[in-house]
């Protein structure tokens, strides 16, 4: 984000604020600040904290998921295909490239997951329980033909 443009944003957030608590207004807004990309920003966690003086503000660190924790959202995501070898190693082999092209982020492990479902790579069903169920489709299981299905908007923004 440019200083321009960060400096905008923070008036509008500042004075949006001053509106809600004056009005009582309940508003959820939710900011995505990664911390290497604010390096050139004004003390942005500054303005935060004043805003905060208005409203109440709730910090959350938005932290990369672990390898295991990637699998596990995508065996959580396959409930309902469990107990056979072979979609449990082919789980296991999409969640590794998954984690690997997404770094773990939450933000962008969602992005993938969504962008596969929208290309028809991953399909979802409605579960016994109500719930939905993903499985993976013969091209989900090949992880060497997914290069390049990965958002380009994630593929951008990750870290190296």
């Amino acid at each position: 984000m440019h200083y321009y443009c960060f400096t905008h944003l923070r008036d509008m957030l500042q004075y949006a604020g001053q509106r809600w608590a004056e009005e009582g207004a309940r508003a959820l807004l939710v900011l995505g600040l990664r911390a290497e990309a604010t390096e050139s920003l004004p003390a942005p966690y500054g303005w935060i904290s004043e805003l905060g003086r208005a409203l109440p503000v709730r910090r959350l660190a938005l932290n990369p998921l672990a390898f295991g924790e990637t699998l596990d959202l995508v065996r959580t995501l396959a409930r309902g295909t469990r107990g056979r070898n072979d979609v449990s190693s082919d789980l296991e082999r999409f969640g590794r490239w998954l984690f690997e092209e997404t770094g773990g982020h939450p933000l962008f492990l969602a992005e993938a997951i969504k962008t596969l479902l929208d290309r028809g790579v991953l399909t979802a069903r409605p579960g016994s329980d109500g719930t939905w169920v993903v499985a993976l489709t013969s091209e989900a299981r090949d992880t060497d033909a997914l290069g390049g299905l990965v958002p380009e908007s994630v593929r951008e923004a990750r870290p190296l």
